[in-house]
């Protein structure tokens, strides 16, 4: 969790992230023993329901432990930086969608996962190196 955030080797980081931290730990042996982790989209549900007490910033947490959690899925990080660069690219072409700003469901995952993987099949690239141009891409989009 601390690398999600940034704070990967430092003492001293928001609150706000070590409450976070503390929350999860504080519930992982709850899922570890519930049948959640047998199915991406429950894992997601039943963290959203643990950690969402009405925060709107608890999403991109969620969609990471369901990605931790079912890594063979390939579950994607999904965060704004690649969900601005799939809407982007979305939005201009054919199929010219009526995107969202910012993720917040499970729909959204799985949309950037058919995304990752209808690109990674026509370009012949893996989903890692997908993912990361999305990344890059979209943070590149956020400064226009």
């Amino acid at each position: 969790m601390k690398w999600k955030y940034g704070n990967l080797g430092k003492s001293n980081f928001p609150i706000s992230h070590k409450l976070l931290i503390i929350e999860v730990e504080k519930a992982w042996k709850h899922f570890a023993d519930s049948k959640a982790k047998d199915s991406p989209i429950r894992t997601f549900e039943w963290w959203k329901e643990r950690l969402s007490n009405g925060k709107s910033g608890r999403f991109v947490t969620v969609a990471f432990i369901t990605h931790l959690v079912h890594h063979s899925k390939r579950i994607p990080i999904i965060d704004q930086h690649n969900f601005r660069a799939m809407n982007y690219f979305l939005n201009n072409s054919s199929l010219n969608t009526n995107s969202k700003k910012n993720p917040s469901n499970w729909k959204d995952v799985e949309d950037l996962k058919i995304f990752i993987s209808e690109i990674s099949k026509s370009l012949n690239r893996n989903h890692d190196d997908i993912d990361k141009f999305l990344m890059m891409f979209g943070k590149e989009l956020k400064k226009k």
